[in-house]
């Protein structure tokens, strides 16, 4: 365990802040976040319901997906470094974490990158229905 996951007091929340402070304007669903942390789903939604339970993330539904963000607030700044640092990662810089303007460039991959959680999300309803059925 590192120091994050010391004072935070689970491997599992401090596996996913990290991913989530790594990109903080991407909007997660629970199994996207399985495939990348490799955690148990079951860790990963008490984690994610207890962050948001106290404010740190916030949840939308998407049909029968639900995506988290990150809420910023005073310290998360702090908070993000913190944790990116411990697991020797690059510190975020507060226009990631609040938000900036982004060029066209920009735009034009976040539009891409939108297209492509589409698809995505689209292929998962369709393994879904294909498992429901068996």
């Amino acid at each position: 365990m590192n120091i994050a996951e010391e004072l935070l007091g689970s491997k599992a929340r401090a596996k996913l802040l990290e991913v989530i402070f790594l990109n903080p304007e991407t909007q997660y669903y629970g199994r996207l976040l399985q495939k990348i942390t490799g955690l148990d789903h079951k860790a990963i939604w008490r984690e994610l319901n207890l962050l948001e339970k106290i404010g740190v993330l916030k949840s939308e539904n998407d049909g029968r997906l639900k995506r988290y963000r990150i809420v910023p607030f005073y310290g998360s700044e702090d908070l993000a470094n913190f944790i990116l640092k411990t697991s020797g990662k690059s510190s975020v810089t507060k226009k990631r974490l609040w938000g900036k303007k982004r060029t066209n460039k920009e735009k034009g991959k976040v539009q891409r990158y939108e297209k492509l959680f589409e698809e995505a999300k689209q292929l998962i309803l369709e393994l879904d229905k294909g498992e429901s059925k068996d």
